[in-house]
């Protein structure tokens, strides 16, 4: 059964909502053991006191900071909520904004906003059905742990969705980037013709539909676990896997020289008519059914009402 990773109050107005958060992610990627390659035994991650040279437990260590050399103020948990009492028991919404005008390298890590079971349930639909009407999404800080974090209180389906937000000093300037100095539209000397733009919007137009999530999945996962399911079929084990660093291929790296070329056989080569996997009736029935509006999603190009993105790992 999950259980929550934080409790506290969804406040909006004067409105306090007793609330639980739960992570609305998790991590897919096959999961891989450090060996030493000289014998192929496991290479784990322990914590050494550095002064007794022995293993310390989990649960035996403390957050401790450095107020000079060898002295620490050691941190509990309680000390973590003395410090704020309200900000780490509150997400408190104090702006509506429309999802459009949160950039897409905002979108960070979202949980299940879900209603404390002891309370009434009635604030949490009230606030569900505004911002579904409205298109909107309410801006908030939370602390999670140690962290204070911009979020973003949205929907999905008829779920409240809290996605961490990036602060401005955690976003990166693409000017600072050489490759991507000179490509602004004001500065560049490479401009796009009306006939390849109009060419580029047939293209879109042509790949165009509704999103269809069970349509997409990690095929490089799929394929690595058949690849070591191989392996290990046919008796390939013990070997140990280069080392990082080691000389690798580079990839071959082609662009098309003619983009007027390659935009109108893209146009004649249509969408993919790949043979795909069938999906079960459920899904297939989900997929001819019109769905509500979505919430903002991470990475999108314009995270209008989309749902917010898998993250990458919980806070």
């Amino acid at each position: 059964m999950a259980r929550p990773s934080w409790k506290g109050y969804l406040g909006f107005g004067l409105v306090q909502l007793p609330v639980q958060l739960y992570p609305a992610t998790q991590e897919d990627d096959i999961d891989f053991t450090m060996l030493d390659r000289k014998n192929l035994a496991p290479v784990g991650y322990q914590r050494i006191n550095k002064k007794t040279k022995k293993v310390v437990p989990w649960n035996e260590t403390v957050r401790g900071f450095e107020v000079s050399k060898g002295k620490y103020v050691v941190i509990g948990q309680e000390d973590l909520r003395a410090a704020h009492p309200k900000m780490t028991r509150s997400i408190e919404i104090t702006d509506f904004v429309d999802a459009a005008e949160i950039a897409p390298l905002r979108w960070s890590n979202a949980y299940f906003i879900a209603p404390d079971p002891k309370a009434s349930k009635k604030p949490y639909v009230v606030l569900r059905e505004a911002l579904r009407r409205s298109g909107k999404v309410g801006v908030a800080k939370v602390v999670i742990r140690t962290r204070e974090h911009l979020c973003a209180v949205t929907i999905q389906d008829d779920v409240l969705v809290l996605a961490n937000l990036r602060f401005d000093t955690e976003l990166r300037d693409a000017e600072a980037i050489e490759e991507l100095a000179d490509l602004s539209s004001s500065k560049s000397d490479v401009k796009a013709t009306k006939k390849e733009i109009d060419l580029a919007d047939q293209l879109i137009e042509t790949l165009t539909g509704p999103f269809d999530s069970s349509k997409y999945r990690d095929e490089y996962q799929d394929a690595l676990r058949d690849y070591i399911k191989k392996k290990v079929k046919s008796g390939e084990l013990g070997e140990a896997p280069p080392l990082e660093g080691e000389e690798a291929e580079e990839p071959e790296t082609t662009a098309p020289t003619d983009l007027m070329a390659a935009l109108q056989a893209s146009l004649k080569q249509g969408p993919s008519k790949a043979p795909s996997k069938e999906r079960p009736k459920a899904a297939k029935r989900a997929a001819r059914t019109p769905r509500r509006a979505a919430t903002p999603r991470r990475g999108a190009s314009k995270p209008s009402r989309k749902r917010p993105s898998r993250a990458h790992k919980s806070a």
